[in-house]
């Protein structure tokens, strides 16, 4: 028995890493390795195999706190999961720590009852089924083959028991397209040896390119270095918007901030995801636009916007404009507003889905962050009435995606959104007669 138990060892020790040297990754149709994971929560024996779901159809669910459709989905993924039984189980697995996965699930009211085991702290998995979009989902065969690549939507009852009970596939897999591409360089350079980094003015338009990530970059040179606006396979509703969004004076234009007719918006940004998105994004509605903006023209930077998108789409008229508009007022209501001054000597922020945390920072960074990750989806914009103009700390707890619980976490600060209605710059989007 003793010498059994050495062989095994030697045995499980020489594949992790072989493992480990040889990871690459897997398309429909390969066969995941039968890895060992002990970064695992929810499990009586704290450790995962993936031969312990030989025999029954594995859903691999790539997730992470930040992502709202990730932890949106858990109460129906958790279902799922117990309607099927052991014909089925879902593995939530993230890149993230212990400590975030768990502070997401004490704080979010619908998830304290799901108690799944998941993989956290993964380096592996996300290297062998590589992904650029979150969540994504592996099916898994119950002999541990790759047989499918989906969206959220198409984790469905009927999916499900399709594959079960017949091995059909009834989605359009996701597909993964690898291209080399520097994220954090100027998209367009010919001639890089001889231009890397003399560009000082350049507006630039391609269609969409398969293999590269939608991506909105905006980067301020230092000393005397241009602003370099990237915008990469993009819809042209998002290239309008992100082309006049000023970082440096905290405007944003989010769809509630916009004024076009619901027609106009169908047609820029259809009700559409997944697949069905990216090939609407290849079928000519995808671009990848930059500018680059030297510094001593950054003052005229709407200007240069807006004759370059007439130049570029003429079909479309976009302008900023002034108007009467709904707005969410962050203001102060305390009786000492100097109580919020940072008694910190560094800057650090910290942003998830239940947690926020500031210091030392400027009020327009948590002016932004709500127009443009916690409250976009709500029908006004927040604008800023609080009179604060210094650095400030703050630690906010909740569903700060979530108008309600973040009204109370903002009141222990003695901040409150208020619905006014205020001029403001708006955007103006049009087609042209």
């Amino acid at each position: 028995m003793k010498s059994q138990t050495i062989f095994l060892l030697l045995l499980s020790f020489a594949f992790n890493a072989t493992a480990q040297q040889k990871l690459k990754p897997l398309d429909i149709g390969d066969q995941i390795p039968n890895l060992k994971f002990e970064n695992v929560l929810n499990h009586p024996e704290g450790e995962i195999l993936i031969s312990d779901y030989k025999g029954k159809l594995l859903i691999l669910d790539f997730w992470a706190t930040w992502c709202a459709p990730c932890v949106a989905s858990f109460p129906k993924l958790d279902s799922l999961d117990k309607a099927f039984g052991d014909d089925l189980a879902i593995l939530p697995v993230t890149y993230q720590d212990k400590e975030e996965v768990e502070k997401l699930f004490a704080r979010m009211p619908k998830l304290k009852d799901i108690k799944k085991p998941m993989i956290y702290g993964d380096n592996i998995l996300r290297r062998m089924l590589p992904h650029k979009t979150l969540p994504n989902y592996v099916w898994v065969n119950g002999a541990g083959e790759v047989v499918g690549i989906s969206e959220g939507k198409d984790v469905t009852t009927e999916n499900i028991r399709s594959f079960i009970d017949k091995g059909e596939i009834n989605f359009v897999n996701k597909v993964f397209e690898d291209v080399k591409f520097n994220y954090t360089s100027k998209i367009f350079l010919e001639n890089p040896e001889v231009f890397k980094d003399n560009i000082e003015f350049q507006v630039s338009k391609s269609p969409y390119v398969s293999g590269l990530s939608s991506q909105v970059r905006m980067k301020l040179g230092s000393n005397d270095g241009p602003l370099m606006i990237s915008l990469i396979n993009e819809p042209l509703i998002n290239i309008f918007k992100n082309a006049y969004w000023d970082k440096m004076n905290e405007r944003y234009f989010g769809f509630n901030r916009i004024k076009m007719t619901p027609e106009l918006k169908q047609k820029l940004f259809p009700d559409i995801k997944g697949a069905e998105y990216l090939d609407w994004l290849k079928q000519g509605n995808g671009f990848n636009v930059e500018f680059i903006i030297p510094k001593h023209l950054i003052s005229k930077r709407d200007q240069i916007v807006e004759n370059a998108l007439d130049l570029l789409f003429p079909e479309y008229k976009v302008r900023i404009e002034q108007e009467l508009w709904p707005v969410y007022a962050l203001i102060f209501e305390g009786d000492d507003i100097d109580q919020l001054k940072s008694k910190k000597t560094i800057r650090f922020n910290k942003a998830g889905f239940t947690e926020l945390i500031m210091e030392n920072c400027e009020i327009e960074f948590l002016i932004s962050l709500l127009n443009i990750k916690n409250l976009h989806r709500y029908p006004r914009p927040v604008i800023n009435e609080t009179g604060i103009d210094f650095p400030i700390d703050l630690s906010l707890e909740g569903n700060l995606f979530n108008i309600e619980d973040l009204q109370e976490a903002l009141a222990n600060y003695n901040l409150r959104l208020v619905e006014k209605d205020l001029v403001i710059d708006i955007l103006h989007i049009q087609v042209n007669q």
